[in-house]
């Protein structure tokens, strides 16, 4: 949860200061790529999760089989 909070943080700040003319895309070489990269990382973050989270009555926890994996022997 504290990732998220900062990336949201991160987003909101750079949201205000660009829409207050503080920062502007042209003056900052390393302002698009550093959104664009945040961009990036959200993705392959939020697919991980979705991956963790969909397929995790088929993984083995514990040491212990789940139910889905006894099922298919």
């Amino acid at each position: 949860m504290i990732s998220i909070g900062s990336i949201i943080g991160f987003q909101m700040l750079i949201l205000l200061l660009v829409g207050t003319n503080i920062l502007d895309f042209r003056d900052y070489d390393w302002l698009l790529p550093a959104l664009l990269i945040q961009n990036l990382v959200q993705i392959v973050g939020l697919a991980v999760y979705a991956v963790r989270s969909l397929f995790s009555d088929i993984t083995i926890k514990n040491g212990e089989k789940s139910r889905h994996h006894d099922s298919l022997e």
